[in-house]
């Protein structure tokens, strides 16, 4: 096969030939930002999945030390009263028992019954009965 002699056929085949390079030069160009996208996509997924993990643990710990906070304020409320019955027992302390004034107040923090019957010592149904009584005196502002 002869190539053309004809200045228009060989222009015509030296712009297409360019074109078409062109496009080749696009097509590899836009395939690398295509594949660099889709990595730095999965890279940001797996952090994300990371992070998430890491996040549910700290709510986990969070809770952890939270409950521990609880029980130890609990218990140091409990240690306190114990203390005040030992000083009332050996006639240290007169008066009603402590135990009694923070009775109302447990209540408005919003402690159910029966946690405050374990941290006073006493029945859920005494709280009640103690809850009864202070409204009826008019202490249960």
């Amino acid at each position: 096969m002869a190539l053309p002699s004809d200045p228009v056929t060989i222009s015509t085949l030296c712009i297409g030939a360019t074109l078409v390079c062109v496009l080749g030069c696009f097509c590899l160009h836009w395939y690398r930002l295509c594949k660099q996208r889709h990595n730095e996509i999965w890279v940001l997924q797996r952090e994300l999945q990371a992070a998430r993990r890491d996040l549910a643990l700290l709510k986990q710990e969070s809770i952890k030390k939270e409950k521990f906070l609880q029980s130890l304020s609990e218990a140091q409320v409990t240690n306190r009263f114990q203390t005040i019955r030992a000083q009332r027992i050996t006639g240290m302390v007169t008066g009603p028992p402590e135990k009694y004034r923070y009775l109302t107040a447990m209540i408005r923090a919003g402690i159910p019954v029966n946690d405050i019957a374990d941290i006073l010592d006493i029945s859920p149904m005494e709280v009640n009965q103690l809850l009864t009584l202070a409204k009826i005196a008019g202490n249960d502002r």
